[in-house]
């Protein structure tokens, strides 16, 4: 079985990570990708109680936080005291701790992504990375324009679920840089480049995050999402998108 060494979070993956864990509470369940990000938010997440876990991959980190006594999945709704995944990734010793693991449970894939099974969860926190966000919220995570990055993969499903929620509590959290190519251009973006997918529809996201902190967008306007969105933008380009979005009528 392939392995993967832990990806070691840069300042600003932990600075994204911090952001990222003042959203999750006590008793929540988690849903993390894999990368700088969501490690460095599992790292931030050390301080946390009884969280749970119900996700499409299962990683280093998740095993890591059950060791420190954070993941406990004692308060979970669904499957209570259990992991539920699809699949694992990571490095040699995590495919020895999960070897007749019983407190790990894997799942069909349509299942797990079910949104109606994971709007079942208690508190349930879907955390996602993106390439960009327009001034709406609009998410592109597969392609810009019509370059193909990455595949759509289980985002929209578990940001849908953990919108839906049965608790109402659930949260889609959308996590990225707040700059690409060396610094030289914005990730948050007045519209989406022509021929983007729209990995996730920006009904479906309560949260973006960059280094710079954290965009509330539910139940927000139109203007006072761009307002958010324009306030996690990287400072050197927050008056341009302001003058683009005052262009487009925006605000």
């Amino acid at each position: 079985v392939p392995s993967l060494p832990a990806p070691q979070p840069t300042p600003t993956d932990l600075l994204i990570g911090e952001h990222i864990a003042s959203l999750v509470d006590d008793g929540s369940t988690l849903q993390l990708g894999i990368g700088g990000i969501p490690n460095a938010a599992a790292l931030a997440l050390r301080g946390k109680k009884d969280l749970g876990v119900h996700t499409e991959m299962f990683v280093d980190s998740m095993m890591e936080l059950y060791e420190a006594g954070v993941i406990t999945n004692a308060r979970k709704a669904l499957k209570k005291d259990k992991f539920i995944c699809t699949f694992a990734m990571g490095s040699r010793a995590l495919y020895d701790w999960l070897d007749d693991n019983v407190a790990v449970e894997f799942q069909r894939g349509r299942w797990v992504n079910d949104p109606a099974i994971v709007a079942q969860n208690s508190r349930m926190v879907s955390v996602n990375t993106c390439l960009m966000v327009d001034l709406t919220g609009q998410v592109a995570s597969e392609s810009i324009g019509t370059r193909q990055y990455s595949g759509t993969g289980g985002q929209s499903d578990t940001a849908q679920g953990a919108v839906a929620g049965f608790d109402g509590l659930g949260k889609s959290i959308i996590a990225c840089y707040a700059t690409a190519k060396g610094g030289s251009v914005s990730t948050i973006v007045p519209t989406l480049p022509e021929g983007s997918a729209v990995t996730l529809h920006r009904s479906f996201v309560d949260h973006v995050v960059t280094e710079h902190g954290v965009a509330r967008l539910r139940g927000r306007t139109v203007r006072e999402r761009v307002e958010e969105l324009i306030g996690v933008a990287a400072p050197e380009f927050r008056q341009e998108l302001k003058s683009q979005a005052r262009a487009m009528g925006y605000i």
